[in-house]
């Protein structure tokens, strides 16, 4: 009888060609595991980002790994429902499929894409036995919590916080993206420490990496040429300082060459575009996303790149548009607690400047000095690009992901 060869199933609600950060990382991860002997499974659904709805699927069937769409997900009432409905259906259709699932020896990969998605591996696995491992890339409930949104004593956060408990006790390993999201857990739920594993997130050189100003046509469609460009690149969301960033424009209204530029979307960009208004700044300009194949082209037009998370943020995130920057060999300018791991790196590395949330003048000075500095600009590139390849390039991450997965297929 032929044994059935293991497989490892990764489930994501979103998957390339949408633009959500976690879809694109987990698609260049899969074709680089699958490079190294491991049989790749994905649950996800068809692209629901508005950059993918006139734009074709890619043909998965040059894929070698098995992608699984499910087809509820194309109905009209599914994609005009709200993103949580979205979620909702989503987990239904996992729970469904894998309570059904023959493999029981395979190894799932359960992501915070949607939020509650890692408690349905709890209920799996007394149900069905299934082994798996939990990747965290956001902390949920903790960043309601920390917004506000919810209350610390709510039955919801309560019972929430208890399902995230059971799920992480019986996962084989939990990845986090930073020392500050395995502190939080290590804080909030007693997990045994060694069960946390810290894999930052990466960039593919291959996809993104510098582009000569002469070359890049996105410069001249945007005509954005002559400027020095202050790029904040992705989501707009509720849990990025972005208040410090636009005043920081305000303040540097009158610098007539240096541009801030915005692109993705998010809770936050109707806010930002008022403030513009009605500040009258013209030194601000907002684009949508922009596609995989483009973004080294986007990364490329800026001089400086911004990464952003509030203060009530820490621990809870770890922004996956810092690698992007690197891999375009950009400095960085990063907004941040005073005790985030972020302040450590750009400090240790010299890949740019820390900045206190709200200190929007040491943000608008820092700015100054490197656009009249051109051999400050020179230094920081080098830095970027020789701390991307040496430490967080798709090859090394691939290779930490590996060594985890390798154990249970």
């Amino acid at each position: 009888m032929k044994r059935e060869k293991k497989r490892l199933t990764i489930l994501n609600q979103y998957f390339y060609p949408d633009y959500a950060a976690t879809g694109q990382l987990l698609y260049s991860l899969s074709k680089s595991l699958y490079k190294k002997g491991v049989n790749i499974n994905i649950l996800t659904s068809f692209p629901g980002y508005s950059i993918t709805k006139k734009q074709k699927i890619i043909d998965e069937k040059n894929i070698n790994f098995n992608i699984k769409r499910f087809s509820i997900s194309k109905l009209l009432a599914v994609k005009r429902s709200p993103k949580f409905i979205k979620a909702i259906i989503y987990c239904i259709n996992v729970f469904i499929r894998l309570l059904f699932y023959e493999n029981k020896k395979d190894l799932i990969v359960y992501t915070t894409e949607p939020l509650f998605l890692p408690v349905f591996g709890f209920f799996l696995y007394k149900l069905k036995s299934l082994n798996y491992i939990i990747i965290l890339y956001d902390l949920y409930p903790e960043i309601l919590i920390d917004l506000g949104i919810i209350g610390r004593n709510n039955f919801i956060a309560q019972a929430w916080h208890y399902l995230n408990y059971l799920s992480y006790r019986n996962s084989e390993e939990i990845i986090v993206l930073s020392k500050d999201m395995k502190n939080r857990i290590l804080k909030n739920y007693k997990i045994d420490p060694k069960k946390i594993k810290i894999i930052p997130s990466w960039a593919d050189t291959k996809k993104i990496h510098p582009i000569p100003y002469r070359k890049n046509w996105f410069i001249k469609k945007h005509k954005i040429d002559k400027k020095f460009i202050v790029l904040y690149s992705g989501n707009q969301g509720r849990l990025h300082d972005l208040e410090t960033v636009i005043k920081a424009a305000k303040l540097l209204k009158n610098e007539k060459n240096i541009l801030f530029l915005f692109i993705g979307d998010g809770i936050q960009n109707k806010t930002l575009k008022e403030f513009v208004n009605s500040n009258n700044l013209d030194n601000c300009k907002f684009l949508p996303y922009q596609k995989l194949k483009d973004l080294k082209f986007s990364f490329s037009c800026a001089n400086l790149g911004i990464v952003s998370i509030r203060k009530d943020s820490l621990g809870c995130v770890a922004p996956s548009k810092l690698y992007g920057y690197l891999a375009a060999g950009k400095p960085l300018a990063v907004i941040c607690p005073r005790n985030c791991y972020l302040k450590d790196l750009i400090i240790k590395k010299e890949l740019g400047s820390w900045t206190a949330n709200g200190d929007f003048e040491e943000l608008a000075s820092f700015i100054i000095n490197l656009r009249n500095s051109k051999t400050m600009q020179k230094q920081l590139k080098a830095n970027c690009l020789n701390y991307l390849n040496e430490n967080a390039s798709l090859k090394i991450i691939s290779e930490n992901y590996f060594k985890v997965i390798q154990k249970y297929l």
